[in-house]
Formats: structure tokens, sequence, C-alpha cells
């Protein structure tokens, strides 16, 4: 809903009006409640309830106009296309067969490839359907074996307290007997004394592990000389590479149901290979449906062609 650069006195009423018509019709779609959305918007539910009601005592034009500007806001996020939803690609096939021989062989799992290839949402996959997976993502923040273990203390129910030692100790036992799962995603970032503590979480607690990563992370575990990682590589029991092709067949998968013509499906499989894997896909497929949308015709070719000529320009 447009509103015009200014607003008259007399104008406000109406414009009152309006706006408690846009939050019925948004509340009842969305089935969200009044607070929530109030929130949503940027302003407290109070002053929300107060503009809608007519008692609000400050400036009601202007709370109107930042209600209106929110709801437009979230609207267009509302009909902005999705990304295709989870499909069980080969990548997927691996990162799932290794999370379960992982977790019912209370073992080590490594999956490590080029990003893109959908190594993390197999995993939230994977967890979905096994409520005791636990999932820590590393990051350069987390580089450090105390911060890793706070953060793998928090996603375990584990009060923070204490030295790493003690905190380490705390997880094992926490851990001990429930024959959870645990994955460290992005595990390039960890440095190897956080790989050596949460392989030494492993023994104390005989838990299942995934540490999934880029090449980067197997490429620096195999450039350190043995003893360093020996312990941990004896723990090994499942290693997976994803490969960076995405086949056709993978493309199909994760498209079907969409009505895509066969040039569709050609370009989307050329923009998988084209270095950045799944995710360069779907952004490429994001941008096109935008395109069309703003058409008002459904996703062609041309559309494609688009997109990927404007996101590698």
């Amino acid at each position: 809903m447009a509103l015009a650069a200014e607003t008259t006195a007399h104008d406000v009423q109406d414009l009152l009006e309006a706006t408690r018509e846009r939050v019925r019709e948004y509340l009842e779609r969305t089935k969200e409640s009044q607070s929530s959305l109030a929130r949503s918007i940027g302003i407290s539910p109070a002053r929300f309830s107060q503009v809608l009601a007519g008692t609000y005592a400050g400036n009601v034009e202007e709370s109107l106009r930042l209600i209106n500007y929110g709801l437009d806001k979230l609207q267009a996020q509302m009909a902005a296309p999705e990304p295709p939803p989870y499909a069980e690609t080969q990548a997927a096939r691996e990162v799932l067969a290794v999370c379960q021989y992982a977790h019912e062989n209370r073992t080590i799992g490594i999956i490590h490839g080029d990003a893109g290839l959908g190594k993390t949402m197999s995993i939230r996959k994977y967890q979905s359907e096994h409520p005791d997976t636990v999932i820590v993502t590393a990051d350069p923040t987390l580089t450090s074996m105390k911060a890793i273990l706070e953060e793998l203390a928090a996603a375990c129910g584990v009060k923070l307290m204490g030295s790493a030692r003690r905190l380490r100790k705390a997880i094992s036992a926490a851990l001990r007997g429930t024959g959870k799962l645990i994955v460290i995603d992005e595990a390039q970032h960890l440095s190897a004394k956080a790989i050596d503590t949460l392989r030494a979480i492993h023994d104390d607690s005989a838990v299942g592990m995934v540490f999934a990563g880029s090449d980067d992370f197997f490429a620096q575990l195999r450039g350190r000389s043995q003893s360093d990682f020996a312990q941990f590589y004896s723990r090994v029991g499942i290693r997976r590479r994803l490969q960076p092709h995405v086949s056709a067949e993978d493309v199909r998968q994760i498209f079907a149901g969409y009505g895509l013509s066969e040039e569709s499906l050609r370009l989307l499989h050329e923009a998988a290979n084209q270095g950045q894997g799944l995710r360069g896909m779907v952004k490429t497929w994001v941008f096109a449906a935008n395109f069309a949308r703003s058409q008002g015709v459904p996703v062609g070719p041309e559309h494609i062609l688009g997109a990927t000529a404007y996101l590698t320009a």
C-alpha cells in the first residue's frame, strides 16, 4: 500500500481505518499474533495497540506510516520466491549415510567437499529425523578450544562454568549413555587443540561425532605430522568426500514439480557446475524467479539466462 508523501489531518482517520483493515487481513492470513506483528515492524506492542485503538497520545500519523511501511515490507518478503526445499541429491545421500553410520556405531565421521554442495541442509535434514542430534556450527570466532567447548555446552544444556578441563568433563558426563550424535559443521575453522578436545569427548562419552567442512579441513589434517592426529585418525570410522559435480538428475530432483522446461533445467544444471555448486544454482533460480514475477509470467530460459548474466558479470 503506497502512501502519499504527506497526509493532511483530515485524512488521518481514513488512514487509521485502512490500516486497521490491513492489519486484520494480515493477521487472519498469517495466524500471527498482533504483538508478534508489532515486534516484526519495530514498534512496541503497547504502542501498536494504542495506535489502532485510536488512543495513542503521540504522533499518530507517523505511527500509521511506520505500520504501513512494515506491512509493505513483510508482504513483499512473503511474496518473494522461496529457495527450493530439501531434495535427496547424491551429496545429500552421502551426508545422511555418514551421519547415520557415525550415530549408530558411535564412531567419528568426516564429510568434506566444496562449499555450496548442501552439506549444512542435509545435516539439518538428518537432525529433523533424529532429534537426538546436536549441531554446533564453527566459525572464525570459535577457533579456540574453550570457545568450541562453550558452544557445545550450550547446545547440550550444560552449565557454563570453570576451566576448559572442567567444562570438557561436564559435557562428557552429560552425553554419556545418551546415544546422541554430535555434528560439528564448518569444521575447517577448528584449531588442532579444539579437534583433539572433541576427540576426547567422543572417547569419554561414547557418542557418535561427525566433522563436516570444506576440503581445507581434511587438507589441514593430512598436512600435519601423523603424530599430531594419530589418536583422532584411529577413531575415524567413515569418511566421504562430496564430489563437486552436480548431476542433471540432482537438478531434476530439486526442481521436481516446478514445471520447468528442459532448456531451463539444462541452464540450471550449468549454473550448478560453474564453481558455486548447488548454492550458486539456487541463487540463480531465486534471481530468475524474481525477474519472472516482476513480469507476471512463469520462469523460463530467458529469465535464467538473464540471472546468470547478472550474477556472473
